[in-house]
């Protein structure tokens, strides 16, 4: 039949890489008839860790992202999918690219829901397998958002103390000090063990190849100082959550760009409430829950996330 018609891009969320959207990208590129792409965020997986800490940015990553899918075969629609964290790099690909964007699909994205509803919203809202369950918040916890940032708008302490001494002095006096912390925790397979387990709604399904596959792009050289300049980056060189929350809602309304959310109704780390206001502040957005499923919906319930976005596009096409 040609050419793929589609060129899809997924971004991945903090501390994981291309190995979360495994389970999902061979079969997302035969259900959708597309080339489906993905990379490591600088200051994760096998990217290189340059010098320059702007080169961390979300907004860096999505330029990443921009420059694949213009190498990549074909000059077809393109779609953007960002887990989590990486919500923020798909839709700011997704707004530079809108002439070619035809959706934009966000995975318990970890963009704040701030901002006015608009008039008149038009949200589709389902539920997986008739589950009537609400979006509350999950054990009442909110989540951290990326950049130290939480649901209210307050940096956490660290976040301020940074700020205060700047990138330079910070790279000096605090990067060595993170460096010594992460070195201890994050090559620690327990420390995966128990982080993915609260990741997943049923922890027991967090075996060896999933942990190892966390795991081991923290096994490389100069993994730690890319995570630590990672985070300074999200201090020194985040965008307004608001302006980016307001500026998908404005595509939403006035380009071809539709929105897809996707969330697990049992996310610890997220919460789905979250998600559920953003579709109401994203015009014409479609959210769909996934009941007994966590964080990573396209890990832990990776056919029905590909039954769940093959039928929204194909819906959309109508």
């Amino acid at each position: 039949d040609g050419a793929p018609r589609r060129v899809v891009h997924c971004a991945h969320g903090f501390g994981a890489s291309t190995y979360s959207w495994g389970k999902t990208q061979q079969a997302l590129a035969h259900s959708l008839r597309a080339t489906v792409l993905a990379h490591d965020c600088p200051g994760f997986g096998l990217t290189e860790r340059p010098k320059s800490v702007s080169s961390y940015s979300l907004r860096n990553n999505a330029g990443i992202s921009l420059e694949l899918l213009r190498e990549a075969e074909g000059e077809g629609e393109a779609i953007f999918v960002g887990h989590s964290m990486g919500a923020l790099a798909a839709s700011y690909a997704a707004l530079e690219m809108s002439d070619r964007t035809r959706a934009l699909i966000l995975v318990a994205p970890a963009l704040r829901a701030t901002g006015p509803l608009p008039p008149r919203q038009r949200t589709t809202a389902s539920s997986s397998k008739g589950s009537s369950s609400s979006d509350s918040n999950v054990n009442g916890k909110k989540t951290a958002m990326i950049g130290g940032v939480g649901p209210g708008g307050r940096r956490g302490l660290l976040a301020r103390l940074v700020l205060l001494l700047g990138e330079r002095v910070s790279l000096l006096i605090i990067q060595p000090f993170l460096l010594l912390v992460l070195r201890k925790l994050v090559r620690s397979k327990a420390f995966w063990q128990r982080g993915l387990a609260t990741a997943w709604y049923a922890g027991d399904k967090v075996d060896h190849e999933v942990v190892d596959g966390y795991r081991k792009a923290k096994l490389v050289q100069g993994w730690d100082v890319g995570m630590v300049r990672f985070v300074l980056a999200a201090i020194f060189h985040s965008e307004s959550n608001a302006a980016t929350v307001a500026a998908v809602a404005e595509a939403a309304a006035k380009t071809n760009i539709k929105v897809l959310i996707v969330h697990g109704e049992q996310d610890r780390i997220v919460p789905p409430s979250n998600s559920a206001r953003l579709a109401q502040i994203i015009p014409n957005c479609t959210y769909h829950r996934i009941p007994n499923c966590g964080h990573n919906p396209q890990e832990e319930a990776s056919e029905e996330f590909i039954d769940i976005v093959t039928k929204f596009l194909s819906e959309k096409e109508e």
